[in-house]
């Protein structure tokens, strides 16, 4: 119809041309009113623009005498070409969302367009997620989420010293008695109305958040020098909250403690000053409770506590589709024996994890603590997620209370049984997955542990080569968990050739391993030579990194927005996933992991400058040859590579040698071994788990998309 319209312009026929644009515009669900600002003529208004004149009983007439009156404030934008979207109010205090062109009317006179959304129902929905996503559903104050991203917004001011100020942690001594005395519903109905005593001050009002549970934090930030001593300034504010807290009726008050540390004195970002918060607080509890105490160099004596690292194993059926992940965490130097995690340190788990990024469709295994429910219940999905406890003889019948509670709300329950010499009937009976370590006991003895529960489903682990696997297989076993699926098997003498339809794949991965200029005509002939590729760096190209004003005319053009080492990046992604479809899926996702963990980390290596480009290949070739079930020597003749990256993949002297070690070392969790690397390269625990959970979160991203 546009085109006709056009066309009827064109011949002169503009009464012709109007009836046809008319008859487009009354089709669409926007409010469409056409307006001249000399005499306030109302020129066009379509069938929804009349509806609201029907709606609020205003009779026809000018613009001012109509839509002016429904919309106050429309007139402003007479005349004006404001077609950036500005939401506006309707008379009844309805948002709207406005855009104004200046247009050429088709019976020849200038006017405005004006374009008019309904959006309350779409803002009323975003700010309904923005609340659930940012805000505590109890105490309606913002949560963790929301404090980790006003720090972020920070970040950069704080590093420039151009920011300083506090994060402090505090918790309401006793709480557990008011709980366990007069019922939750009591314990929620005092947090609530704890909140609202501190926001009614307005020392507190917009610098609360609440962590989980009873822990809160606050958040004070300030320019540089805003206070000659600023500990003194913040001992005496925060002072004012320490007190005695209680409800009408019980008999029970809560006191709260008090820990608190300064940027960007104690640490610049948020991770290092909420723990070293946390170890001021636990010196106010320690102290006798109902006390501020400021965190003080002394307190962290860092060589005694211990490394956490933080990893993600897959577990596989025989097929090697991934069942789901376990999130081991693990501190060094810790004795096996205590294994218990407290309530903060979980929670700092969960925050450095953001499940809440890292969710797929897959489940994950996490270990159960001591103070795991109050945890779970309000960060962890029932279905997603299967708590795992050891089989011990040992274990308390709060525990045991816990497990069954656990149960109760919908958590499936996976005994780990290191050795099934010593059996825990009671454990064996309530779990849904139980995990053994097949070569470490007989068939028989495996199958008699499985009679005791034949709904559970057996998970083998340590499963690291074909010979372990089938016997897991033989024992019952349908789940695996171990690293046979990325290693390649030395039996191996046939070698497997490119199929044709992955012949692309292999040809843009070798025109793209070296450090010569790409051969972007060669690279382009064989993307256009292919749909799928064509597609997807189409589609790329329109993503708010890449997105450009020009139009894509051809594939070369295309190639030449993206920049070289970001071709070759994206060539060994499309590549690696293009051929080796037959093989685990994990194969493909340790890679991925490598890939950018190594080129996360080598943006923080200050013992030796690592090129990062040239890890992130080192990374994505690592498991190659196992894809193509090949040697790495037989790969290396016919693909070219710079020669750090094939001297690091082919031998152990290599400029990235180490840094495969340290790739395998925290696939197998040998934490020992990571401490080693992490103190040669001066890495700090948090950022070799932030970025290999960022690398997670990127793969996770990528894999998407297949």
């Amino acid at each position: 119809m546009l085109e006709k319209a056009k066309m009827l312009l064109r011949e002169k026929k503009p009464d012709g041309a109007l009836n046809v644009m008319e008859d487009i515009l009354n089709v669409l669900e926007s409010n469409m009113i056409v307006s001249q600002k000399k005499g306030c003529r109302l020129i066009f208004a379509n069938t929804t623009a009349r509806k609201q004149l029907e709606k609020f009983n205003i009779p026809n007439g000018n613009c001012k005498t109509t839509f002016a009156d429904i919309f106050p404030g429309i007139c402003e934008f007479c005349n004006n070409n404001s077609q950036t979207p500005t939401d506006i109010k309707d008379m009844n205090g309805r948002t709207f969302s406005l855009s104004a062109k200046s247009v050429d009317w088709p019976d020849g006179g200038a006017a405005t367009l004006f374009i008019l959304d309904d959006v309350e129902e779409e803002r009323n929905a975003t700010k309904m997620l923005f609340n659930l996503a940012y805000f505590d559903y109890l105490t309606q104050i913002p949560n963790r989420r929301k404090l980790k991203e006003d720090f972020k917004e920070l970040e950069a001011e704080i590093a420039a010293k151009k920011k300083s100020g506090m994060v402090a942690i505090f918790d309401l001594d006793h709480f557990k008695k008011v709980n366990d005395t007069y019922g939750h519903n009591t314990g929620d109905l005092m947090l609530q109305r704890l909140t609202q005593h501190l926001q009614s001050n307005p020392a507190y009002e917009g610098h609360l958040y609440r962590l989980g549970g009873d822990e809160f934090a606050f958040l004070y930030v300030d320019d540089i020098n805003t206070y000659p001593d600023p500990k003194a300034h913040y001992e005496q504010l925060l002072q004012g909250a320490i007190k005695s807290y209680t409800l009408p009726n019980i008999h029970i008050s809560c006191e709260i403690s008090i820990g608190a540390a300064f940027f960007p004195e104690h640490g610049q970002d948020l991770y290092t000053l909420l723990r070293k918060s946390d170890i001021a607080l636990y010196k106010a509890k320690a102290a006798g409770r109902n006390r501020l105490v400021l965190f003080e160099s002394k307190f962290d004596i860092v060589q005694d506590f211990k490394d956490v690292y933080i990893n993600i194993q897959p577990i596989l059926d025989s097929g090697g589709n991934t069942f789901g992940y376990e999130l081991t965490e693990e501190s060094i130097g810790e004795s096996p024996e205590n294994t218990a995690i407290n309530l903060t340190d979980f929670n700092r788990t969960l925050d450095i994890m953001q499940f809440d990024d890292i969710y797929n469709n897959q489940h994950y295994f996490v270990n159960y603590t001591a103070n795991m429910l109050v945890v779970v219940e309000q960060n962890l999905l029932k279905n997603k997620f299967i708590i795992q406890i050891e089989n011990t003889d040992h274990y308390s019948d709060e525990d045991m209370e816990n497990y069954l509670k656990l149960k109760g709300l919908g958590f499936a329950i996976a005994l780990n049984c290191r050795d099934i010499s010593a059996l825990s009937i009671k454990l064996i009976e309530i779990a849904d997955y139980i995990k053994i370590v097949p070569n470490q006991n007989t068939i028989e003895a495996i199958k008699k542990l499985h009679v005791l529960n034949k709904d559970a489903t057996l998970v083998a682990t340590q499963v690291n080569d074909e010979k372990q696997l089938t016997f897991a297989k033989k024992a019952g076993c349908i789940l695996y968990q171990g690293h046979y699926f990325t290693e390649v098997s030395k039996k191996t003498e046939k070698i497997k050739s490119v199929e044709p339809l992955r012949a692309s794949y292999y040809k843009l991965l070798k025109l793209t391993c070296t450090d010569q200029h790409a051969d972007f005509q060669e690279i382009s002939r064989i993307i256009s030579s292919d749909p799928s590729l064509s597609y997807r760096l189409l589609k790329m190209l329109n993503t708010v990194e890449f997105r450009t004003k020009n139009q894509i005319s051809s594939i070369t053009m295309a190639l030449s927005f993206i920049g070289e080492q970001r071709l070759k990046k994206w060539i060994a992604l499309m590549s690696l996933r293009g051929i080796s479809p037959d093989k685990p899926l994990e194969l493909i996702r340790v890679s991925l992991i490598r890939a950018r963990f190594g080129e996360l980390l080598a943006l923080n290596v200050k013992v030796e400058k690592y090129n990062s480009d040239h890890v992130f290949m080192v990374g994505m070739l690592s498991l190659l040859h196992v894809a193509l079930d090949k040697t790495q020597e037989e790969l290396f003749e016919e693909i070219s590579v710079a020669e750090d990256i094939r001297q690091s993949l082919l031998g152990k002297t290599g400029k990235y040698s180490d840094l495969l070690v340290f790739f395998k070392n925290y696939e197998q969790c040998d934490w020992e071994e990571i401490a080693k690397f992490a103190k040669k390269h001066d890495f700090s625990t948090h950022v070799i788990s932030e970025s290999y959970i960022e690398a997670t979160k990127w793969c996770n991203e990528l894999m998407d998309e297949r």
